[in-house]
């Protein structure tokens, strides 16, 4: 009912001595919810009917706590694909790779992501790409899922605070909330998976901050009254034309049995996802102007092939394979 009315659920019974953290849904039936240890692991819930029932995992499909004291924060995670990320006080993600079901742990290069001293904030752009930005203004990028981390010597001022990818793409938008941050509020955007950034504004407080897509974002913000201040939408046009645009790009044959030409313009990589966001093609094209993408040996079905070019620029295709 798109939020019109709602039905209470009952089945993650968390105890008594945690709540949950966050609540993701990948789509409408699949969804997790997590809490802080509880008989000596972390308290998580799957569920695959939409919530009407939920599991909780089992402790070891988890891995144990640091020290036995580890915690996580409400609101501190990121998801990807059919991946999910959530940070905790010993500066350790633990990382999803099928809807919750499983988990690993990975060491972030700080001590505790909630910290007043050093936290952090992080995005994914799918199962493997992701930025990490600590409060310090230092910047990490990932290729692995979290797994290591290497530092990104960037150009530009990077807004210390929350960070957001566009969904399968090297475009990301940094925002801070707070004057005495290391370069102050303001939010700025990167076309180059962190490599440059470009200030969007300054002097405004933006929180927490998400992108659907190249066209839509929000972020929190604060009100000064009730009907002044409060979320803000993204409608500024930096991202919509960080795309090929005009270009003389062109996919075919689509429909395919599979294999697809792109032709027309270079091309420095390609990701292709199904439509939950689970990776079946990637490759690096070193921006030749002719080149093939194979997907004979994926099931028939509609997916995304997400076209990378110069500087970042991206275009987006809907396949159809056949």
């Amino acid at each position: 009912t798109n939020g019109t009315s709602w039905s209470k659920q009952t089945t993650a019974a968390f105890t008594s001595a945690s709540f949950a953290n966050f609540v993701h849904f990948w789509n409408a039936n699949n969804g997790v919810c997590m809490g802080d240890p509880v008989g000596g692991y972390f308290e998580i819930y799957t569920t695959s009917n939409g919530g009407t029932t939920w599991t909780r995992v089992a402790q070891a499909n988890i891995p144990d706590p640091a020290g036995g004291e580890e915690y996580g924060y409400t609101n501190n995670f990121a998801f990807a694909g059919n991946s999910i990320w959530f940070g905790t006080s010993s500066g350790r993600l633990y990382r999803s790779t099928d809807f919750g079901a499983t988990w690993s742990a990975f060491q972030a290069p700080l001590s505790d992501f909630g910290s007043a001293t050093l936290s952090g904030a992080y995005s994914f752009s799918d199962n493997n790409k992701g930025l990490l930005s600590l409060s310090d203004g230092t910047l990490f990028s990932t290729t692995d899922g979290g797994e290591t981390w290497n530092l990104v010597s960037y150009n530009g001022t990077l807004f210390v605070g929350d960070i957001a990818y566009v969904p399968g793409t090297s475009m990301a938008v940094a925002t801070s909330v707070s004057a005495a941050a290391i370069n102050g509020t303001g939010s700025a955007y990167t076309l180059n998976d962190g490599e440059t950034w470009v200030t969007t504004d300054t002097g405004v407080q933006y929180n927490t901050v998400r992108f659907f897509n190249n066209t839509t974002g929000f972020s929190g913000g604060f009100n000064s009254s009730a009907t002044v201040g409060g979320i803000y939408k993204y409608t500024g046009n930096a991202l919509a034309t960080a795309q090929f645009g005009a270009s003389k790009l062109t996919v075919s044959p689509n429909p395919s049995s599979g294999i697809y030409e792109l032709a027309g313009a270079p091309v420095q990589s390609v990701l292709v996802t199904d439509m939950l966001g689970k990776q079946v093609f990637k490759a690096d094209f070193g921006m030749a102007e002719r080149n093939t993408v194979d997907l004979t040996s994926a099931n028939n079905g509609v997916y995304l092939m997400t076209i990378t070019g110069e500087d970042g620029a991206q275009k987006t295709v809907k396949l159809i394979k056949q």
